[in-house]
């Protein structure tokens, strides 16, 4: 008898262990439940290493594809990209059809880009990297 309880409680903290450590990825339905209430035109001038800014205009569809127009300021370079975005505790993730990704913090009435890695920037420029909605 004791053999068999220690085995059922040896196997009970493995599926806990293995049910805790599970990442559980976002719902299709949460993203397609945020992608209405972000949809819209979030427009800014982010901060550029070599120029003045970049006068970027971020759209959010409701079908959870966005669309971005990023023009530098005193250059000739513009840029568009789409792809698709999603949502996961209240921060957004753009990718684009190259892969590459964008994070923003979904804060009212705007977006703040976060870094590479979905972190806030630091420094005296963090307050800038803000797209307000239209």
């Amino acid at each position: 008898m004791k053999r068999s309880l220690c085995v059922f409680t040896v196997l009970c903290l493995i599926w806990l262990a293995g049910a805790c450590s599970r990442v559980q990825p976002v719902s299709e339905a949460a993203n397609k439940a945020a992608a209405p209430v972000l949809s819209g035109v979030y427009e800014g001038v982010l901060p550029a290493a070599d120029c003045p800014g970049i006068h970027t205009v971020l759209t959010l569809h409701a079908d959870g594809s966005f669309s971005k127009v990023s023009q530098y300021l005193e250059r000739d370079a513009r840029f568009e990209d789409k792809g698709s975005f999603s949502v996961q505790n209240n921060v957004l993730k753009t990718t684009d059809e190259t892969g590459e990704i964008f994070y923003y913090q979904v804060q009212p009435a705007a977006l703040v880009q976060l870094d590479s890695q979905g972190k806030a920037i630091e420094g005296e420029m963090a307050p800038l990297y803000v797209l307000k909605k239209k």
